[in-house]
């Protein structure tokens, strides 16, 4: 098995459901901020996040370990938080995920007003573009995990980032700068996206 949790499976799945509770508390953050990071709604996120755990605890039996225990779970909490979108009717908020501000902020109201715009510009892209954004800049993983996650080959997966990073920001540009970005700022011309 290629990693340390796998012996906490091993003995999960002899019976010892105290294992368990070794997964949780070292997952349980990082599941959050991930779903967080898709759903948008801190309380909307904290019922997800516990309905991946329960899910993760009674489909346990399934983990093949031909993966790491974290991508069957990170898979889990994505699947979760498509199920919940497509179900969703309402609309929320997401973190500040790719806040790419280079100069320093003057206070911390103009820091919220990007976050404010960032959250709006990234819940207007579709959930599958969200999703791969979310992965790569709140989670920092790279396309081979991406793609595990998602269960996409790595050529798919650097597609779809591609054209999420294209979609948020159009979305983002037009919600920011109504006419443009400004030359000043290094975007003016297509050659630099």
């Amino acid at each position: 098995m290629p990693d340390e949790d796998n012996a906490h499976v091993e003995e999960l799945l002899r019976g010892n459901s105290s294992e368990f509770d070794y997964l949780f508390d070292k997952y349980q953050e990082f599941v959050f901020r991930t779903v967080y990071g898709i759903v948008g709604d801190e309380e909307t996120a904290r019922d997800v996040a516990q309905e991946v755990f329960v899910l993760a605890y009674r489909k346990i039996g399934l983990f093949r370990g031909t993966s790491k225990f974290s991508t069957w779970l990170y898979r889990i909490a994505v699947n979760k938080c498509s199920d919940y979108c497509r179900k969703s009717v309402r609309q929320s908020r997401l973190a500040a995920l790719l806040g790419h501000h280079t100069q320093p902020y003057t206070s911390a109201l103009e820091m919220l007003d990007e976050q404010d715009a960032v959250q709006a510009a990234l819940m207007q892209c579709p959930l599958g573009h969200r999703e791969v954004l979310v992965l790569r800049y709140y989670r920092q993983m790279d396309i081979d995990e991406i793609s595990d996650v998602l269960q996409i080959s790595p050529a798919a997966a650097r597609v779809r980032l591609h054209r999420a990073r294209a979609v948020f920001r159009d979305k983002y540009v037009s919600r920011s700068y109504p006419g443009g970005i400004p030359t000043c700022m290094g975007e003016g011309n297509d050659a630099a996206k």
